[in-house]
């Protein structure tokens, strides 16, 4: 919670968290912390949720898996399965929306380029090629963010582990993290904005 308070406090545009809080932690402070932060800059803030068990008779997921505090704060939230065949093949695909049960529910990428641009994606189609173009990402360490408050203001900024190798994924220009993955499909989606 530190961290997110001081990347609020840099005051970014957008605030994609690519982390999935399940379930409360034994850290109550730290739990109290989160909450007090999406609470206070929620508006500001997008999270990640999984969609899980596919229906492919009704062509929909029928269930998702929620940060802890989502029925007792509202949020913005976005999906972050990753598309692939389940191969470990190389991501290739961005999704931008899918039915859950029977809504239709935004990828995270999408849900951060509609918030950062106010624009809706909902003309686009459903999956889009992910373009790995040469760009690089700067990847500030936890110690580092006041010194990059001015870098950081008015961008989007994405929060997520970087070196978890459960959240690790094949991607055509090698193994990358997810929130990396997500960094490129949210620069692909706002070219086609």
């Amino acid at each position: 919670a530190v961290l997110r308070e001081h990347v609020v406090l840099c005051d970014p545009a957008c605030i994609g968290v690519d982390a999935i809080f399940e379930g409360v932690r034994s850290d109550t402070e730290g739990n109290a912390r989160l909450l007090d932060v999406v609470r206070t800059y929620g508006d500001n803030m997008l999270f990640t949720c999984k969609l899980t068990d596919y229906d492919s008779q009704q062509a929909c997921f029928t269930s998702a898996v929620h940060s802890f505090f989502v029925d007792s704060v509202a949020v913005k939230e976005g999906y972050a399965n990753l598309t692939n065949n389940l191969d470990n093949l190389p991501v290739r695909k961005l999704s931008v929306r899918n039915r859950l049960r029977q809504e239709v529910v935004k990828s995270f990428p999408a849900a951060v380029v509609e918030q950062y641009s106010g624009r809706s994606l909902d003309n686009h189609g459903e999956d889009w090629l992910i373009n790995y173009r040469n760009v690089s990402f700067r990847v500030i360490s936890p110690d580092d963010i006041e010194d990059a408050a001015d870098f950081l203001e008015g961008k989007i900024v994405l929060l997520g582990g970087f070196r978890e190798e459960r959240d690790a994924h094949v991607s055509p220009l090698g193994k990358m993290p997810g929130v990396e993955i997500q960094a490129y499909s949210i620069d692909t989606l706002m070219g086609k904005s």
